[in-house]
C-alpha cells in the first residue's frame, strides 16, 4: 500500500478561474449545439422514425404469421348450428353426442 497522499490540486478551480470558466463555457456550448434539432417536432419524428418502423414491421410480421398459422376454417365453410339442429328437429333425428359438440363448435378436448 502507498502512504503517498494524492494531489489533487489541478482538479481544483480556483486555481485558474479563467481556464475553469472557458471549458465550462465550452461544454455548455456544445451541449446545447447538440440538442438545438432535437426539441423541433421534426426533430423528434426523425429521432423515432427507426424505431417506430421497426415496431410496424414485428407487428405485421406477427399478425402474417399467426394468419398463416391459424387452422381455422372461412366463414363461408361453416355451417349453421341452427339450421342444421332445425333439420334434425324436422327429420326427428337423434345425433350422438359427438356430431351435436362439434355442429356446435366444441373441440372434444383437442386444441
Amino acid at each position: 500500500m502507498n502512504d503517498q497522499q494524492i494531489d489533487f490540486s489541478s482538479l481544483d478551480p480556483s486555481r485558474n478561474a479563467k481556464q475553469w470558466d472557458v471549458r465550462i463555457d465550452l461544454i455548455a456550448e456544445r451541449a446545447t449545439r447538440n440538442c438545438i434539432g432535437q426539441f423541433t417536432v421534426v426533430g423528434q419524428l426523425l429521432a423515432w422514425s427507426n424505431p417506430m418502423f421497426a415496431v410496424a414491421a414485428s407487428i405485421a410480421l406477427a399478425a402474417s404469421l399467426s394468419m398463416l398459422t391459424s387452422h381455422k376454417e372461412s366463414p363461408s365453410s361453416r355451417v349453421d348450428p341452427a339450421a342444421t339442429i332445425a333439420m334434425w328437429a324436422a327429420n326427428d333425428e337423434v345425433p350422438n353426442t359427438e356430431t351435436v359438440l362439434v355442429v356446435l363448435g366444441g373441440s372434444l378436448g383437442k386444441p
